[in-house]
């Protein structure tokens, strides 16, 4: 009969879960159709909701090249190479150049050269490869410290022995022009390169700003008449709306959302069993419910601890009725009901009046025979009762 009456409960929670999942609001279908040209056969249709209007595909496109264009590219510098070509340069200029014999002008050209160079490598040269895409504002990576310059304060190759040749002649070394020339042309590294990481990452974040949508139409908005044709906006507003429909009905119909509705629904029906079952018992039935796990019912037992404990005038009541004194004494009657062989005591007499404290430590000790009693307590006279006793201060055992 209890078997029978838990299927009963089961099929009752399924059957009505699933009736509420059946009857569940479903959204609702676009049941027109059009063509961009045709006229509108059917009745003037207004917005049934706020939605948005989608862009095309070829606006998209144009969107995600302005963003592209304005997003400013990662450029890394290597240190390193710098560093070798300042190393390496007061051997070019004595292996390279036609040197006068004046020493105070050849001191002169050497310092000249090493300025030249050091203004060249400022920020440094480009890769020859680097073809620059995006923002003049390029972001240029040094070790750990980020810096936002123009592209053009950055030598290009193609560009570099211009500079190097307006300099000279500007610094009157003309004569030395040439041998000016191959010294850097032995010299010059490109050391500046583009960092495809940090650039695709900030391209990737652009094109995720961009929006797919243009405006929007508010709910009762006007978007057809019945007789009027379907040109260009009135085509882009249905067109928009029928992917709105589509879009809902997708999520809506997902698989993953029906089982979530269904679980929801009988969560909801279980809870509600579980509540009325189990937290609106009788304190004699709440005393009883470890006998669910035993084939062994001591009435007489049961009818000792609830005297041993007063709480024989309490049987009738519900939890909620009691004060906290009492609902302890119903949870330690409850505890002992199975004549456990261990028996965890935290704080039994923290609620309790001294006379009710000395019953339940009574019938803990009476209990405690030929069983492991473990007490959790403040209390030192209670603990004095103990076989063996373990202080703690702070966490830790003293």
């Amino acid at each position: 009969m209890q078997y029978r009456s838990k299927i009963y409960k089961a099929l009752l929670i399924l059957s009505a879960s699933l009736v509420i999942l059946y009857l569940f609001p479903r959204g609702g279908q676009f049941k027109f159709e059009f063509s961009k040209g045709k006229v509108w056969q059917y009745p003037d249709y207004y917005a049934p909701f706020d939605f948005s209007i989608q862009k095309s595909q070829a606006e998209i496109n144009e969107d995600q090249e302005a963003v592209l264009n304005s997003v400013s590219p990662y450029l890394r510098i290597d240190l390193s190479v710098k560093d070798s070509v300042q190393v390496r340069y007061a051997k070019a200029f004595e292996n390279t150049m036609s040197l006068p014999e004046d020493q105070s002008q050849r001191d002169s050209l050497f310092e000249f050269g090493d300025l030249l160079l050091q203004r060249i490598y400022r920020y440094g040269v480009l890769s020859p490869s680097y073809p620059h895409q995006g923002n003049d504002l390029v972001f240029l990576i040094q070790d750990r410290t980020e810096t936002q310059v123009l592209i053009d304060s950055l030598f290009r190759p193609e560009s570099l022995f211009d500079f190097i040749a307006t300099r000279v002649n500007q610094a009157g070394y003309a004569p030395y022009l040439e041998s000016f020339q191959d010294v850097f042309f032995e010299l010059i590294t490109p050391n500046i390169s583009l960092d495809q990481v940090f650039t695709d990452s900030a391209f990737q974040e652009a094109i995720q700003g961009i929006s797919l949508s243009r405006g929007g139409v508010s709910a009762g908005e006007l978007i057809i008449a019945k007789g009027n044709r379907v040109d260009e906006e009135r085509f882009e507003k249905l067109q928009s709306l029928r992917s709105e429909y589509a879009l809902q009905q997708s999520d809506q119909q997902s698989l993953w959302i029906v089982f979530g509705y269904s679980i929801l629904i009988m969560l909801t029906f279980s809870l509600l069993f579980m509540f009325l079952y189990n937290y609106r018992l009788s304190i004699y039935e709440n005393i009883k419910l470890p006998w669910q796990y035993t084939s062994m019912h001591d009435h007489a037992h049961l009818d000792e601890l609830v005297t041993s404990l007063g709480i024989i005038h309490l049987l009738k009541k519900k939890p909620a009725q009691l004060s906290g004194g009492e609902q302890q004494r119903v949870a330690i009657a409850r505890a002992l009901i199975n004549n456990p062989s261990l028996i965890l005591a935290d704080e039994p007499t923290g609620a309790l009046d001294e006379k009710n404290g000395i019953n339940v430590m009574s019938l803990l000790q009476k209990h405690r025979i030929n069983k492991t009693l473990l007490v959790v307590t403040h209390n030192q006279d209670i603990a004095d009762k103990c076989d063996r006793i373990i202080m703690l201060k702070d966490g830790h055992i003293i």
